[in-house]
Parts: C-alpha cells; sequence; structure tokens
C-alpha cells in the first residue's frame, strides 16, 4: 500500500515570485455635483424639491444620481438654503466644460455648482481584475511546475500560492484592498495601455504579485532510520 506523508523533510522545495499585470481603460468616471436651493421655510415637500434637482441634473448629465443628505439652513429674505450634494458614474465623454454646463442646467432657485471629477476606478472593476490577476498567477505557477518537471525529471506540483506580497512595485504605486497595486505614473499607465485600443482616454495599470512554492517528493524507499517516508512507487 502506498503512504504519502506531507512532511517537511521528505519534500524538495522550489519558492520564487510571480507577476501577473492588465491595463484597464478609463472608460468612465465618478463625478460629484454640489447643489443648492431656497425655498419656502413652510414647504416640506421634499418630493417635489427632489423632481426639481433632478431635472437640474438631468439637464447636466442625464443618468442615475445619489444624494447625500440634505441640510436646511435659514437664509435671507426668509427662505431656507437646502443644501446637498449629488454623485454618479458617468462616461468618460462628459468629462468637458463641465463648470459652465454646470451653470448652464441650473434653475430659478437650484444651483448647480463645483463639479469635482474623480478618475478613480470603481470597485467593481477593481475587483473583477484583481480576480483575473490571480487566475493568470494560478496559470503560470501550474506552467512553471510542469516546465520544472520536465527540466529535473521530478514531478513538480504547487504547494502554495501566496497573493498580495510585494512585488516590483514603483514607488509612486497606491495599493489596493485586494493586495494589489495601480500605477498612477502616467508614463507607465501609457505603456500598459499601448496594446489596449481605447481611443483618446486614460487607464490604469494593476498588478498583483505572489509568492510560489512547488513541492515534490523526495522519493527515498525504505529505510529504517525514518519512520515515517514517502513512497511514489508503493512499497
Amino acid at each position: 500500500m502506498e503512504i504519502v506523508i506531507d512532511q517537511p523533510h521528505l519534500i524538495d522545495t522550489l519558492r520564487f515570485r510571480l507577476q501577473a499585470a492588465r491595463a484597464l481603460p478609463q472608460d468612465d468616471i465618478r463625478l460629484v455635483v454640489g447643489i443648492t436651493a431656497l425655498v419656502k421655510p413652510g414647504d416640506h415637500d421634499s418630493a417635489t424639491l427632489e423632481t426639481h434637482i433632478r431635472e437640474a441634473l438631468a439637464r447636466l448629465v442625464k443618468t442615475d444620481w445619489t444624494f447625500t443628505r440634505i441640510e436646511r439652513h435659514p437664509d435671507a429674505a426668509g427662505y431656507e438654503r437646502v443644501t446637498l450634494r449629488a454623485g454618479a458614474r458617468v462616461a468618460a465623454a462628459e468629462n468637458w466644460n463641465l463648470p459652465e454646463r454646470a451653470r448652464k442646467a441650473s434653475a430659478d432657485g437650484i444651483a448647480l455648482n463645483n463639479p469635482e471629477v474623480s478618475y478613480a476606478l470603481s470597485s467593481g472593476r477593481v475587483d473583477a481584475a484583481v480576480e483575473g490577476l490571480r487566475l493568470d498567477l494560478l496559470r503560470k505557477a501550474t506552467e512553471q511546475a510542469q516546465r520544472m518537471t520536465e527540466a529535473s525529471g521530478r514531478n513538480w506540483r504547487v504547494g502554495d500560492v501566496e497573493f498580495g506580497v510585494a512585488g516590483i512595485v514603483q514607488e509612486n504605486a497606491r495599493r489596493t484592498g485586494k493586495g494589489a497595486y495601480t500605477d498612477e505614473n502616467e508614463s507607465l499607465e501609457l505603456l500598459a495601455l499601448l496594446d489596449t485600443p481605447s481611443g483618446i482616454t486614460g487607464g490604469e495599470r494593476i498588478s498583483l504579485a505572489a509568492q510560489v512554492t512547488l513541492k515534490a517528493f523526495t522519493g527515498y524507499r525504505d529505510d529504517p532510520s525514518r519512520p515515517l517516508y514517502v513512497t511514489q512507487e508503493g512499497g
């Protein structure tokens, strides 16, 4: 009967690091707009106010906007000043002349101001990219095990893979919550996007490193001095 016991002194190991990267084109941006509205103190019809605000926002960019909490403060001439912020992810093509567009989209009593743009990728896209990088690294580790087996004649297998270890990271790289890194250097982003047809747009390069351990049985046969051993041939 063949007995296989995974003991450190019976298994040879090879350890190395692998790194994979993907370029994500900048398909959308996060847009945040400040909103100020003047209402009568006794006007508590929030549904009507929200309708008017959404109409103004639709003139800026027609999309599904999300609001922060609404704050009300006393204002001159017996009115109340209502302030809030609205945010949405919109197509990158909408990123043009936003301050002037916000001014023109404003209506009587409702002002859209200080539009802010964030170029950070959405967490969903980052999570999907990191998951893909893990699979890329696992495939690379399996390929390395096969090549080591062919080169040495030993039966190497993937014994351990630790994702998210420090790899060849640039000084200005930003770590994500999944252990990957994004490059904020414009030159690196350009190099990463050269093979990605995306038109006139930006993007980010996401990289992930892994510590890989390959294992191979020593192949020892019966040895009375070793109470526990591994044989690949049975005995």
